[in-house]
Protein backbone atom coordinates (compact mmCIF):
# COMPACT_ATOMS: atom_id res chain seq x y z
CA UNK A 1 0.00 0.00 0.00
CA UNK A 2 1.38 3.09 -0.67
CA UNK A 3 1.26 5.75 1.76
CA UNK A 4 -1.78 8.21 -0.03
CA UNK A 5 -4.07 5.10 0.05
CA UNK A 6 -3.37 4.56 3.98
CA UNK A 7 -4.28 8.21 4.61
CA UNK A 8 -7.67 7.98 2.70
CA UNK A 9 -8.29 5.08 4.30
CA UNK A 10 -7.59 6.00 7.74
CA UNK A 11 -9.38 9.25 6.76
CA UNK A 12 -12.49 7.90 5.70
CA UNK A 13 -12.58 5.44 8.78
CA UNK A 14 -11.68 8.98 10.94
CA UNK A 15 -14.93 10.18 9.44
CA UNK A 16 -17.56 6.91 10.42
CA UNK A 17 -19.01 6.57 13.49
CA UNK A 18 -18.16 4.85 15.62
CA UNK A 19 -21.48 4.23 17.17
CA UNK A 20 -24.55 2.89 15.81
CA UNK A 21 -27.32 4.73 17.73
CA UNK A 22 -24.54 8.05 17.44
CA UNK A 23 -25.52 7.97 13.57
CA UNK A 24 -28.01 11.24 12.53
CA UNK A 25 -30.82 9.18 11.39
CA UNK A 26 -31.45 7.75 14.91
CA UNK A 27 -33.82 9.10 17.02
CA UNK A 28 -33.39 9.51 20.78
CA UNK A 29 -33.70 6.08 22.95
CA UNK A 30 -32.05 4.14 19.76
CA UNK A 31 -35.16 4.09 17.59
CA UNK A 32 -34.07 4.77 14.00
CA UNK A 33 -35.49 6.43 11.72
CA UNK A 34 -36.05 3.09 9.67
CA UNK A 35 -37.67 1.71 12.80
CA UNK A 36 -40.04 4.70 12.76
CA UNK A 37 -40.96 5.12 9.77
CA UNK A 38 -39.60 7.93 8.38
CA UNK A 39 -37.14 9.00 6.00
CA UNK A 40 -33.33 7.70 6.34
CA UNK A 41 -31.24 10.32 6.13
CA UNK A 42 -29.79 11.52 3.09
CA UNK A 43 -33.31 10.57 0.99
CA UNK A 44 -36.35 13.20 0.75
CA UNK A 45 -39.87 13.00 2.15
CA UNK A 46 -42.91 12.93 -0.01
CA UNK A 47 -43.17 15.10 -2.81
CA UNK A 48 -44.71 18.19 -2.17
CA UNK A 49 -48.64 18.70 -2.73
CA UNK A 50 -50.52 20.47 -5.69
CA UNK A 51 -53.13 21.85 -5.05
CA UNK A 52 -55.58 21.40 -7.88
CA UNK A 53 -54.89 23.26 -11.28
CA UNK A 54 -51.67 24.95 -9.86
CA UNK A 55 -48.28 24.11 -11.80
CA UNK A 56 -46.36 21.46 -11.12
CA UNK A 57 -43.06 22.45 -9.73
CA UNK A 58 -40.91 20.16 -11.28
CA UNK A 59 -42.88 19.70 -14.57
CA UNK A 60 -44.05 23.61 -15.46
CA UNK A 61 -47.39 21.95 -15.87
CA UNK A 62 -50.48 20.59 -14.35
CA UNK A 63 -50.35 17.29 -13.29
CA UNK A 64 -52.57 14.74 -15.19
CA UNK A 65 -55.15 13.90 -13.01
CA UNK A 66 -55.51 17.09 -11.21
CA UNK A 67 -57.49 18.73 -14.03
CA UNK A 68 -59.27 15.60 -14.55
CA UNK A 69 -56.92 14.95 -17.75
CA UNK A 70 -55.24 12.05 -18.94
CA UNK A 71 -51.66 11.75 -19.23
CA UNK A 72 -49.87 10.70 -22.79
CA UNK A 73 -48.69 7.94 -20.31
CA UNK A 74 -52.23 6.93 -19.71
CA UNK A 75 -53.75 7.34 -23.41
CA UNK A 76 -50.51 5.10 -24.61
CA UNK A 77 -51.29 2.38 -21.79
CA UNK A 78 -54.91 2.52 -22.76
CA UNK A 79 -54.79 2.34 -26.17
CA UNK A 80 -52.38 -0.50 -25.97
CA UNK A 81 -54.71 -2.36 -23.34
CA UNK A 82 -57.65 -2.22 -26.20
CA UNK A 83 -55.38 -3.02 -29.30
CA UNK A 84 -54.39 -6.33 -27.20
CA UNK A 85 -58.25 -6.94 -26.43
CA UNK A 86 -59.47 -6.75 -29.94
CA UNK A 87 -56.55 -9.04 -31.24
CA UNK A 88 -57.35 -11.37 -28.26
CA UNK A 89 -60.98 -11.41 -29.16
CA UNK A 90 -60.17 -12.01 -33.21
CA UNK A 91 -57.84 -15.17 -32.27
CA UNK A 92 -61.19 -16.84 -29.87
CA UNK A 93 -63.19 -16.21 -33.23
CA UNK A 94 -65.01 -13.32 -30.71
CA UNK A 95 -64.34 -10.99 -33.60
CA UNK A 96 -64.90 -11.24 -36.80
CA UNK A 97 -63.57 -8.58 -39.91
CA UNK A 98 -66.44 -5.97 -41.09
CA UNK A 99 -66.18 -7.08 -44.52
CA UNK A 100 -66.46 -10.75 -43.83
CA UNK A 101 -69.86 -9.82 -41.41
CA UNK A 102 -71.06 -7.72 -44.39
CA UNK A 103 -70.40 -10.21 -47.12
CA UNK A 104 -72.17 -12.98 -45.40
CA UNK A 105 -75.56 -10.77 -44.64
CA UNK A 106 -75.44 -9.95 -48.27
CA UNK A 107 -75.65 -13.63 -49.20
CA UNK A 108 -78.07 -14.29 -46.58
CA UNK A 109 -80.35 -11.52 -47.72
CA UNK A 110 -79.58 -12.51 -51.82
CA UNK A 111 -81.08 -16.14 -51.08
CA UNK A 112 -83.73 -14.81 -48.76
CA UNK A 113 -84.80 -12.34 -51.84
CA UNK A 114 -84.21 -15.33 -54.53
CA UNK A 115 -86.45 -17.53 -52.40
CA UNK A 116 -89.19 -15.24 -52.13
CA UNK A 117 -88.99 -14.53 -56.28
CA UNK A 118 -89.36 -18.46 -56.82
CA UNK A 119 -92.07 -18.36 -54.50
CA UNK A 120 -94.94 -18.34 -56.90
CA UNK A 121 -93.31 -20.64 -59.35
CA UNK A 122 -92.43 -23.28 -56.84
CA UNK A 123 -96.00 -22.43 -55.18
CA UNK A 124 -97.61 -23.34 -58.39
CA UNK A 125 -95.59 -26.94 -58.73
CA UNK A 126 -96.44 -28.29 -55.68
CA UNK A 127 -100.33 -27.55 -56.13
CA UNK A 128 -100.34 -25.09 -53.64
CA UNK A 129 -101.99 -22.29 -55.98
CA UNK A 130 -103.79 -22.48 -59.35
CA UNK A 131 -102.41 -20.62 -62.34
CA UNK A 132 -105.30 -17.94 -61.50
CA UNK A 133 -103.75 -17.42 -58.27
CA UNK A 134 -99.84 -17.26 -59.28
CA UNK A 135 -99.98 -13.75 -60.64
CA UNK A 136 -101.52 -12.59 -57.73
CA UNK A 137 -99.09 -13.92 -55.40
CA UNK A 138 -95.87 -12.82 -57.37
CA UNK A 139 -97.79 -9.67 -56.83
CA UNK A 140 -97.73 -9.94 -53.46
CA UNK A 141 -94.17 -10.63 -52.99
CA UNK A 142 -93.14 -7.93 -55.39
CA UNK A 143 -95.24 -5.27 -53.20
CA UNK A 144 -93.10 -7.07 -50.15
CA UNK A 145 -89.69 -6.66 -51.89
CA UNK A 146 -90.22 -3.32 -52.66
CA UNK A 147 -90.81 -2.37 -49.08
CA UNK A 148 -88.17 -3.73 -48.04
CA UNK A 149 -85.89 -2.35 -50.51
CA UNK A 150 -86.98 1.27 -49.32
CA UNK A 151 -85.92 0.62 -46.01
Amino acid sequence: MTRATSTRANTLRDRAPRDRDAREDSLPGGVRFSDAGGPPSGQNGPPPAVAPGRQNPKRGRPPGDALGRQTARERYYQASAQKLELANAQKRGELLEHTAVQHAWARVVFTIREGLLNLSAVALQRGLVTREQEPELQTLVDEILEQLAER
